[in-house]
């Protein structure tokens, strides 16, 4: 048995000079064993790799276990391994095919060694990019609570510099470079050493020498790279659906590795973009069923800008001579609950909500601050294909808020802290209406915050000093409340000391004490911006709200609510004198408009929108955006296998019909994506 099969390097071991010659070159004799080897290597390049993604897996889960859910057991652990094996089958198989393809056409023809040098270029290449997707995704994944997802795309249409500089100033970025070079040439080095040695154990059957084995193997190993790419042996390959195997949304996020999860990120978003996209949106496609369910009591559903319009019931307050529509950066619900209280972060926002009329369940229109701003500015729902850059959109809506309010008689007006070439807002709000549009670089002689934008209070200084007796509407987005949080808090007054006994109660570290301060900075310089206009123009009205949640919270597992929600805050004691609203109020960014108008405009005045009047009882109280869609009551993640809980967390199942407001969410975006990417003709 043993003569039978020999291994492999006995012919090059005992003289290199024809062993390199053999390899360029090899002879009949040695072509079979050429063949083998080239299998093998191809083999342990393929099982690193499953075996890499599988190890950083957990890794990953090792790392962010705090927000594993409880109840989750070594069972659900073991599914996420299970099927993330699948996916790592997959792109490990699309990893080698580089290798794997001359191989096989090696058994027709052989290549030389050029052949081994390309399988080492491929395997450096291979350890290089893993090395570096992994840091990558666990820095994205700390940021975002996800693997690499639609975000991964703020690279191409986000102010790149900005998050070059924000990534430089929250990370030690030398010394992760440093580290992923020595770490790359070790693993390098030992994969080398590695091979030597295993190529010199393998063993030679006597059949590689039959002709069946030259003329079927290829045909074999073509099947089993499809096989592998499809990581299936079903009828269909394995798809992003089948990633949601345990019940708990951590380790379901887990089960892709990051490569994977690149893939239908980019997928995803093509897709969206092009004509097919309704599909990702609404899957049944039915855009014209979802006018009718929308828009019941309409004639015609032919026309969606005839559907959207509305008649003002005639306001019962006095209109405000000057409205502020205040985004604040990052700023979601979790401060405003009763347990951050004694943390006094959110002081002034809270006294206001006590003094005005608040949203008792609230959703921002989207989970960044581009698209949730594209909805206040247009009144579309976010769909997800980026308006801003839509050039079917570029000459206005009838939805477009400005507008609206320009024929109320209010200038239009929009200050952002930061650049106004940043997603090219500044363009954006030129093209739907506003009539003045103020960035950050004209506020300051440079940007005095962070590389987002100028410090709060400079910006509301700035908004402060145009003021006049000129009815305006002001749309306003700060900036402060974004990494990499350098605002100068003990210079702003943060008082750290007073609450030093609270944040070492629950463990804060500094970090977090800093992102903290933040969020009391952004509070403080809004309350006291409220406050200095109220007194100078009494008859003000101000709806405050954040434009996403900060991904930031006190709990390692935050609830459906605290990544959903945000603040929704109207304010003015003599622009809402005499209002009657609902005991309940809920809502999302694409009712803030309409609640507006209806609070402004004489009775008769027609307009455009998608949303609703928040403070009109006879409607139901129910916000959608944000994958969300949110009653009094309950909060709907609007995803078929999403959950549904109250406002504690706790399932909701029974109080809320949840396919009812899923369906309804998705035909809702459905009919913004039509807008968007076909026109306004069903």
């Amino acid at each position: 048995m043993s003569q039978r099969n020999p291994p492999i390097a006995s012919p090059y071991k005992d003289n290199p000079v024809s062993g390199l010659r053999e390899i360029l070159s090899p002879t009949e004799h040695h072509l079979p064993q050429f063949r083998i080897h080239n299998l093998a290597g191809d083999f342990l390049l393929w099982a690193s790799m499953v075996m890499a993604l599988g190890a950083f897996r957990g890794i990953m889960i090792w790392v962010f276990r705090t927000q594993m859910a409880e109840s989750s057991e070594i069972g659900q652990i073991a599914r996420c391994f299970l099927t993330g094996l699948r996916f790592d089958i997959s792109i490990a198989s699309y990893a080698v095919i580089p290798s794997l393809v001359l191989t096989i056409l090696g058994f027709l023809r052989p290549f030389g060694g050029w052949h081994s040098r390309v399988r080492c270029t491929l395997a450096v290449v291979l350890v290089a990019a893993s090395l570096l997707v992994f840091v990558l995704d666990v820095g994205y994944f700390q940021e975002y609570h996800d693997q690499f997802n639609h975000w991964i795309f703020g690279l191409i249409f986000d102010d790149r510099v900005a998050i070059a500089r924000t990534i430089w100033r929250s990370y030690p970025i030398v010394w992760i470079s440093l580290g992923l070079v020595l770490a790359t040439l070790g693993v390098v080095l030992l994969g080398k050493r590695g091979w030597f040695v295993i190529s010199n154990q393998i063993p030679m059957p006597s059949f590689i020498h039959r002709k069946w084995f030259r003329w079927w193997t290829p045909t074999f190993l073509v099947g089993l790279l499809l096989l592998g790419l499809r990581a299936s042996l079903g009828s269909r390959p394995i798809q992003m659906k089948d990633a949601a195997v345990t019940s708990d949304p951590f380790l379901n996020k887990l089960v892709m590795n990051p490569f994977a999860a690149f893939r239908y990120a980019v997928k995803d978003h093509q897709t969206l973009n092009h004509a097919r996209g309704l599909s990702m949106v609404l899957p049944d496609g039915d855009v014209t069923g979802a006018a009718r369910s929308w828009f019941p009591s309409a004639d015609s559903h032919a026309d969606l800008d005839v559907l959207a319009l509305k008649t003002s019931g005639g306001s019962v307050t006095k209109p405000a001579r000057h409205i502020f529509l205040i985004v604040l950066e990052s700023y979601d619900s979790w401060g405003l609950h009763p347990d951050c209280a004694a943390l006094h972060a959110t002081d002034r926002l809270a006294s206001l909500m006590n003094a005005g009329v608040a949203a008792d369940a609230f959703v921002s229109a989207a989970s960044g601050t581009m698209p949730s701003l594209a909805t206040l500015i247009t009144g579309l729902p976010d769909a997800g294909v980026h308006i801003n850059y839509q050039a079917s959109v570029k000459h206005g809506l009838p939805t477009d808020t400005a507008r609206i309010f320009k024929r109320l008689g209010y200038e239009p007006r929009f200050f952002y802290g930061g650049y106004l070439s940043w997603q090219r807002l500044g363009d954006f709000c030129n093209e739907h209406g506003f009539e003045k549009v103020h960035g950050g670089g004209e506020m300051v002689d440079g940007l005095t915050g962070n590389e987002w934008g100028v410090d709060d209070e400079d910006l509301y200084r700035f908004v402060h000093d145009r003021m006049g007796e000129q009815p305006t509407f002001n749309m306003i987005m700060t900036t402060s409340y974004h990494p990499p949080y350098t605002v100068d808090l003990a210079a702003k007054g943060f008082p750290r000391d007073r609450i030093a006994g609270e944040l070492k109660a629950r463990g804060f570290s500094e970090d977090l004490i800093r992102i903290l301060g933040h969020l009391w900075y952004s509070d403080k310089s809004v309350g006291d911006f409220v406050e200095t206009m109220l007194s100078r123009f009494p008859d003000s009205l101000f709806v405050l709200t954040g434009d996403h949640w900060s991904r930031r919270s006190f709990s390692t597992q935050p609830i459906l609510f605290g990544t959903r929600a945000v603040p929704c805050v109207f304010f003015g004691p003599e622009a809402l004198r005499g209002l009657s609203h609902p005991p309940k109020i809920a809502g999302s960014h694409l009712d803030i408009v309409p609640t507006l108008v209806e609070l402004t405009a004489p009775s008769g005045f027609a307009y455009h929108s998608f949303g609703r009047d928040m403070f009109d009882h006879s409607l139901p109280q129910v916000g959608y955006g944000n994958h969300a869609a949110i009653t009094p009551e309950a909060i709907v993640d609007t995803r078929s296998d999403g959950a549904v809980e109250d406002m504690v967390g706790q399932p909701a199942n029974d109080r809320v019909p949840a396919a009812e407001l899923r369906q309804r969410y998705r035909q809702l975006h459905a009919l913004s994506w039509w807008r968007v990417m076909k026109n306004k003709n069903l």
